[in-house]
Formats: C-alpha cells, structure tokens, sequence
C-alpha cells in the first residue's frame, strides 16, 4: 500500500477500490511514465560537456535556467552538484 492509498483511505474514508478507480481516470505525464519503467541515466555537467561535444558547462547551466533541461541539485549548498537527466538533455540536442 503506497502513502497516497493510505492517506485516502484513513483520511477520506475512501476504499482502495474507489482510489485505484480515481488512479486509472488521472494522466500521468510521459516523463514520470519513464520514471517508473526503470532508473534514468543523470550526468554532471562536466559529463554533459563531454556527451555532447563543444558545449561548455556554462552553456549548459544557461540551458538549465531558462528550463530548457531539466536538473535536479544534489545538496544545499551553493556547491551543490548538479544532475542532468541524460534523455533530457539528449532530446533537446535532438530537436535543434
């Protein structure tokens, strides 16, 4: 039983049967689809750099901040390393 069955159920009084019924009716976006078939490859930037030949880490970051690709910080610092899925930023090379 996940958290959100749980939560329906306890909270709600709702049964497992009403929630799987109301899970079916919900899109799920194509990305978290792929999420779930399995784990997604994430590079560095210095991994991206070297994917994708002469684009600098600074590009990258660039692309990063106008939501182009996608990235997840690892950590709270401002030294935080950054993660970038690899589809991502291979689907955004392919559409130029």
């Amino acid at each position: 039983m996940d958290w959100r069955s749980f939560f329906i159920g306890y909270h709600c009084k709702t049964s497992l049967l009403e929630y799987a019924v109301l899970d079916q009716m919900v899109d799920t976006p194509e990305e978290q689809k792929a999420v779930k078939d399995g784990p997604r490859e994430m590079l560095t930037l210095q991994e991206c750099t070297e994917v994708i030949k002469g684009v600098s880490a600074h590009a990258i970051r660039v692309l990063i901040a106008k939501g182009e690709i996608q990235a997840l910080r690892v950590g709270e610092s401002s030294r935080a390393r950054i993660l970038v899925p690899k589809d991502s930023l291979l689907a955004y090379f392919d559409r130029l």
